[in-house]
Parts: C-alpha cells; structure tokens; sequence
C-alpha cells in the first residue's frame, strides 16, 4: 500500500499524502483478522492507523446489493456508527494537522 502511495506520489501527483490507514471488513470471528491487525500495527505503528475500525456485517452487503451506501441503508447499524466514528476521527485528524 505505501509502495503503491509513493509511486503516485512521484508519477502523478505530488501533493498525495498518507494519513492513516483505515482496518475493515473487521470480523473477530475470524482467526485471520488478529495477525492481520497485528501487520499492519507493526508496519505503521499506533499513529499510522485510525482506531475506528469498520466491521463486516450483512448491514453493508445488503447496502450494496442495493447500490446504497450503509449510512444511508440502515443508519442505526454498527458499521455505519463505525463509519461515523470514523468520520470524526478523521475530522480531529485533519484539524490537528492544520494546528501543528
């Protein structure tokens, strides 16, 4: 993923920065999701990540089946809760990186 960035970076567009990596599709009943939170911890460390995490629910594929973002489908969902915690994370990132 950070290959794929920076290769953008240097071919197309210079101002493309990386903020913070999002974990989805989050489903503890899998074994898999552990390590896999676990890489992409070790790669980018605490800050290189959101703490919002957006889980793997039926919400978002029947959202998609209906060609509807979950938000709009089934807004008392968790996923799209994650999405709105998500969404101000993101907000209080931006707005600390403008601060700094």
């Amino acid at each position: 993923m950070l290959d794929f960035i920076n290769e953008q970076k240097k071919t197309s567009n210079t101002n493309l920065k990386f903020l913070k990596a999002v974990i989805n599709m989050v489903d503890m009943r899998m074994g898999l999701i552990k390590p896999i939170k676990s890489a992409i911890l070790d790669k980018l460390g605490d800050s290189g990540v959101f703490a919002s995490e957006i889980p793997a629910n039926s919400a978002i594929k029947q959202a998609e089946y209906v060609m509807r973002s979950v938000i709009d489908y089934k807004p008392s969902s968790r996923s799209a809760n994650s999405f709105f915690k998500l969404a101000e994370e993101l907000e209080r990132t931006i707005q600390g990186e403008n601060n700094v």
